[in-house]
């Protein structure tokens, strides 16, 4: 007994096919865009938090005590970017690569003494 194939039949061959090469959108999001919008989430809590103990807490913390002028600006920045990259990410502009890019770099930024040879300096000598 021959069975017939209608259109029906084979359309659904081709979207299952197509479904199998091609992810969905919704699944490409949860690799791309979601990781991206929790690290933003992440940013801005943690940089809050800091922000938020060491303006509440002055007397009692240690945090700033070096210099505490640049751990204010520090701190208010990385809270502003945060929410900045917040808002970017939701609105999906610019592009993933570029906001990937740029959030690596804002996590490690380059430090003046990392390109920088440090010079052999002869050890201390102790006279006894």
């Amino acid at each position: 007994m021959r069975t017939c194939r209608t259109n029906r039949d084979l359309s659904l061959t081709m979207k299952d096919f197509y479904e199998d090469r091609f992810p969905s959108q919704e699944a490409l999001d949860a690799l791309t865009w979601k990781p991206l919008r929790l690290l933003s989430f992440y940013r801005v809590i943690l940089a809050g938090l800091l922000t938020i103990l060491f303006f509440s807490l002055a007397d009692s913390t240690t945090l700033g005590i070096q210099n505490s002028t640049i751990y204010k600006l520090t701190a208010i920045s990385y809270l502003l970017f945060g929410i900045l990259a917040g808002f970017a990410a939701r609105l999906r502009k610019p592009g993933y690569e570029l906001q990937t890019i740029i959030q690596i770099l804002v996590i490690s930024p380059p430090s003046p003494f990392s390109c920088s040879p440090v010079a052999a300096r002869p050890a201390a000598s102790v006279s006894c």
